[in-house]
């Protein structure tokens, strides 16, 4: 949906559709076979909990894929459909679209959770908010023969010329803004009404919110979650990203970089200006995950859009993920007051985390390829159990020409000689 139009019953919204390729030895064969959401019923969906809202729309278009992984043995694949807060199942023997899957929302009641940007400080406290899970990347793993998803639980709206589902609490319940009547509590009720507490907070007009307003929703779960394929909450780390974040990283906390400062290093050294700035809108903003087997145990690799640095948790049992580190080179670099030189130190907004087995590595390694959008740079990891925080894996190495025909195992031995650092498992910091 979407476009320049200021009405949406104008805008062009092009049905949402997932291509299925055969591919063999890395060659494309046959015809693409193109599935849409046509067979789905709106109706049914939405009493499900599949957020199907865009005005005068149905579930072939208003649903929108977003990411894609593929089942350990290659006959199913999950889709995110992140605006719609739901998981597309695909049978890719048949192929067909299967199943949507909705993933309803996360209570933060008993959580902590800083809702504000406009007191200019770490506040971290219960609210009664729900959040949507709404996940942007997802990955997959199997343990014990069961498939497990795994998600980055960023957030998204939708805010378009022609139609806009974003109000922050305050203005839900403003009647000279969007005007919806108060069912909640008179606490919650003078909460959403102080942008000290939960009025700056951003939110929806749109489902899941009613009028009457009887529950506040907000984008996103500030964390990543692993499920089973019914769609069911395996385990979830709470808010403990933000409350690490809180403890060991006060000074950039739910920071964003400005990303008109400058150079790489001029960005990151905005974020130490840009504390508490995302707090009324997804914090962290988890945006990228990964999972990987090393040895005989299994990890999660979660990519911070805008906080930076990448999350390691040991999700070996998938109902009980242990933390084991956060690795945000360019922050330690800033508050060092080092000089930005070394590899992964200017990394800004990692948007896409990929994971590279032992049997792939071109390095008989390890390793985490971290993309990151605002600084454009692409970091690979090395994944030991040293203590040792970063080091220059290979210097003075130069790029050979890419593109098709490109001997990538080659590339990526270049790359990783320019741009790599160490990164730990099998230690928890606490």
């Amino acid at each position: 949906g979407g476009g320049e139009e200021t009405d949406p019953d104008l805008a062009t919204d092009p049905p949402g559709t997932i291509a299925v390729i055969g591919v063999n030895d890395g060659v494309p064969f046959g015809a693409a076979d193109i599935l849409d959401f046509s067979g789905f019923d709106t109706d049914t969906l939405t009493a499900a909990g599949v957020r199907i809202f865009w005005p005068g729309s149905d579930a072939s278009t208003d649903l929108e894929p977003e990411y894609v992984v593929v089942s350990d043995d290659s006959l199913t694949a999950f889709v995110t459909l992140q605006e719609a807060n739901a998981v597309a199942v695909v049978d890719l023997a048949t192929p067909a679209i299967s199943a949507v899957v909705p993933l309803g929302t996360k209570d933060f009641s008993s959580l902590l959770m800083d809702a504000s940007n406009r007191d200019d400080e770490i506040n971290l406290q219960n609210w009664d908010v729900e959040g949507i899970y709404m996940p942007d990347a997802i990955d997959t793993y199997t343990v014990g023969g069961a498939t497990y998803l795994v998600t980055a639980n960023e957030g998204d709206s939708r805010d378009y010329d022609c139609y806009s589902e974003e109000a922050r609490m305050k203005d839900l319940l403003d009647e000279d803004e969007v005007g919806y009547t108060s069912a909640l509590t008179d606490e919650v009720t003078a909460a959403a009404g102080d942008n000290e507490q939960l009025g700056s907070l951003n939110s929806t007009t749109a489902m899941p919110t009613t009028d009457p307003v009887d529950q506040l929703y907000m984008w996103g779960a500030r964390s990543f979650t692993i499920w089973n394929t019914s769609g069911e909450v395996v385990y979830d780390p709470g808010s403990e990203f933000e409350e690490y974040i809180a403890a060991n990283y006060p000074d950039y906390f739910n920071a964003q970089a400005d990303d008109e400062a400058g150079t790489a290093a001029d960005m990151v050294a905005s974020m130490a200006d840009e504390v508490d700035a995302r707090s009324d809108d997804k914090g962290s903003e988890p945006e990228a995950v990964a999972v990987g087997k090393i040895g005989e145990r299994y990890y999660a690799f979660v990519g911070l859009e805008r906080q930076g640095g990448i999350m390691v948790y040991d999700v070996t049992d998938p109902s009980d993920g242990q933390f084991e580190d956060y690795v945000n080179l360019a922050l330690d670099e800033h508050a060092a007051g080092g000089d930005f030189t070394g590899p992964g130190t200017t990394d800004v907004s990692p948007e896409g985390v990929v994971f590279v087995s032992v049997a792939d590595s071109p390095t008989g390694k390890p390793l985490v390829i971290v993309a990151n959008e605002l600084s454009g740079t692409t970091t690979i990891y090395e994944v030991t159990g040293s203590e040792i925080e970063a080091e220059l894996a290979v210097a003075n190495v130069t790029l050979p020409a890419t593109g098709q025909g490109t001997d990538m195992a080659l590339v990526a031995a270049v790359m990783l000689g320019i741009g790599a650092v160490a990164l730990m498992v099998g230690r928890r910091r606490v």
